[in-house]
């Protein structure tokens, strides 16, 4: 016999330990800083537990009673779908009787570390654990269902396979294809070439990240409310909130630290540089210096963000070794542009204003491409890209005479991080239903 249930801080860390042995999770750490990197995330603001699949016939107390593991987190999100009391047929048709599209505020269960140790593998305990988080996450979604009727009140679980997309199919979990971008960076760009930039880029601290992040769920709102408007389907969006940022954060400053590797300028935490914004030239924010030198955002005097654009970037070292670039990346968590549907670049056209906004995200881009050579990265990541992005990227390849970029790479992710989405309808049965479209499956909501 076997039961699901939360995990023991000393079963926790038990399986901390052995993750730290047996996977590359922990990068460059080791164990014992592994551990200390799980502790103190497990402080962070957005909920995160340890889930421990036990064998009731063992003895408990030292840890190897565990047959198998796994972390749930939940995650804020949006949730857009057709209003089952309209009239209005969204194909065009129809007489209007209310609002065709409802958007709601809801949470996803994400799943990661599903993890068993080297002996328990092989003997079907990865399948029970998986079936065992499934009933308990359908218990869960039947009350949510009391409170409703139809996919707008269900409830969703995503995660990230690092084994393939077919494992996590058997319990309700629809692949999605991830689109994804990467520039590598010249290590040793030409002294001799100066460019100017822009529009002018402003650095945006994390004390600002409040405020930008209240402006980009009105975004998420509006390209959901468009998407749904514009094809039938029901559609999800991660949000990427100062909480869901903490813990990013949190891992790069342990992980930079364990490294002893300094701020390029050291700054008080809350100061240090975690993305950049460009305004649209006919709403310049106060604060631009006319030399075209970037500017730090100061959100107590540059309120009027509406028509800017921007990104958010994390950095993750994989190399051991400080001064080796290998395998280091600046991760773009989240671009957030004004005015746009940023549904992903294949083959779908957003809205948006055309070629200035190209050039404003040749300067986004352009920043991350200096961040990234600053802390020693090998490469920038922009998961599920609009076509603008993608389109910007390529130009900045094309135009870059330092030869800053080494080269511009769009492909779509393989056989690891394949993101996956179990949408169970809000009739309170606990039951799967229908489409559920996950848009902007950007590197912020990875878990």
């Amino acid at each position: 016999m076997s039961t699901l249930r939360r995990a023991t801080p000393h079963e926790a860390e038990t399986q901390y330990l052995s993750q730290a042995k047996h996977t590359p999770w922990g990068g460059p750490l080791d164990p014992a800083s592994y551990l200390a990197r799980k502790r103190l995330l497990e402080r962070c603001a957005l909920p995160t537990s340890v889930w421990v699949l036990v064998d009731d016939t063992a003895g408990a107390g030292d840890g190897e009673h565990i047959l198998a593991s796994c972390e749930l987190t939940t995650k804020p999100a949006v949730v857009s779908y057709p209003n089952p009391n309209s009239q209005v047929d969204l194909s065009g048709e129809g007489k209007e009787d209310g609002k065709e599209v409802m958007v709601r505020e809801t949470s996803c269960i994400g799943i990661s570390c599903v993890y068993l140790a080297p002996e328990m593998r092989g003997r079907g305990y990865g399948d029970r654990l998986m079936r065992e988080v499934g009933g308990m996450l359908a218990s869960a979604q039947q009350d949510v269902g009391k409170k409703g009727g139809g996919v707008g009140c269900g409830f969703g679980s995503v995660l990230f396979s690092d084994i393939g997309a077919t494992f996590y199919t058997r319990y309700g979990f629809l692949p999605r294809k991830l689109p994804y971008l990467s520039i590598e960076v010249s290590p040793n760009p030409n002294p001799d070439s100066t460019t100017t930039t822009t529009p002018t880029p402003t650095l945006i601290p994390r004390s600002s990240l409040p405020q930008l992040c209240t402006l980009d769920k009105k975004r998420v709102i509006s390209t959901l409310e468009k998407y749904t408007q514009h094809t039938g389907h029901a559609a999800i969006s991660l949000l990427t909130d100062p909480s869901t940022l903490d813990r990013w954060f949190v891992r790069e400053d342990f992980t930079a630290e364990y490294m002893g590797i300094s701020q390029p300028q050291p700054q008080p935490q809350d100061e240090r540089v975690c993305g950049v914004l460009v305004n649209n030239p006919d709403s310049p924010l106060p604060n631009t210096n006319t030399d075209h030198t970037p500017r730090v955002l100061n959100v107590d005097i540059n309120m009027n963000m509406n028509k800017a654009d921007w990104c958010l970037w994390t950095r993750m070292w994989y190399s051991p070794t400080v001064g080796q670039r290998e395998g280091n990346r600046l991760y773009v968590l989240r671009v957030s542009l004004a005015g746009r549907d940023t549904t992903p670049a294949d083959g779908e056209k957003g809205l948006g204003e055309g070629r200035g906004q190209v050039e404003r995200v040749k300067v986004l881009l352009g920043e991350a491409v200096k961040e990234a050579r600053k802390w020693e990265m090998e490469s920038v990541e922009v998961w599920d890209p609009c076509e603008v992005v993608v389109r910007a990227a390529r130009e900045l390849d094309c135009a870059d005479p330092g030869r800053e970029v080494e080269r511009v790479t769009v492909g779509v992710k393989g056989e690891v991080e394949v993101p996956h989405l179990r949408w169970m309808g809000g009739h309170g049965d606990g039951q799967d239903e229908g489409q559920v479209d996950w848009i902007g499956v950007e590197k912020g909501g990875w878990c």
